[in-house]
């Protein structure tokens, strides 16, 4: 019997085990699977996002594209009309002043024109859509007035007063599309304003 009561240790027992043996350790990692999910998410989540906001930009990009591309065109709808009057103006005026008036805004506009033509083809509409377009705003209310002035022989006057609404209300259309044009779309915008404020100077 033991001392103190203490129970007999096994015959093999090695008091110095502890030291002798080794004790095994959790293995470890580089990457804890947890926090790699974790992280897989936030980046799945990040490219969602910014796949979301690339949509949602081309797509304001492109709705302002094709309105200015229609402005564009309603701006050559007005350059038709006005070539239109004045190459009647330049038959039918009575005076050398409005005839050279009339044939002066005929060469600048349909200079401008052709400018701005270009630009409509290099955004994808065709010359022969374009043609079909181009008529859309004949006023044949200018057709009524010239045709009265003309016999009550007041053409030169009412000529240069109806020329006088369409290059202030081209110049309008002008100004308010060429915010936000491209560089050489802007600097085709600003020959034609130009142009016709030269004109109008040149008139009073």
């Amino acid at each position: 019997m033991q001392p103190n009561g203490t129970a007999p240790l096994p015959p093999d027992h090695d008091p110095f085990a502890f030291i002798t043996q080794d004790n095994p350790v959790p293995k470890k990692t580089l990457v804890n699977p947890s926090s790699m999910k974790a992280q897989i998410a936030i980046i799945v989540g990040f490219v969602i996002l910014l796949i979301i906001g690339a949509i949602i930009t081309v797509s304001l990009l492109g709705g302002g594209d094709k309105d200015r591309t229609q402005s564009y065109i309603e701006i050559s709808q007005r350059q038709t009309e006005i070539i239109r009057i004045s190459a009647l103006a330049s038959e039918k005026a009575k005076s050398l002043e409005t005839k050279s008036l009339a044939y002066t805004t005929n060469l600048a506009v349909s200079s401008s024109q052709k400018e701005l033509t270009t630009i409509l083809v290099k955004r994808g509409v065709t010359e022969k859509a374009l043609a079909k377009e181009l008529g859309a705003l004949k006023n044949s209310k200018s057709d009524e007035l010239l045709a009265e002035a003309e016999r009550n022989n007041r053409y030169d006057e009412t000529f240069k007063e109806i020329l006088n609404t369409e290059l202030t209300n081209y110049q309008k259309q002008l100004n308010a599309v060429s915010g936000g044009a491209k560089k050489s779309e802007f600097a085709v915008l600003e020959k034609s304003f130009n142009q016709i404020s030269v004109i109008q100077k040149s008139d009073k």
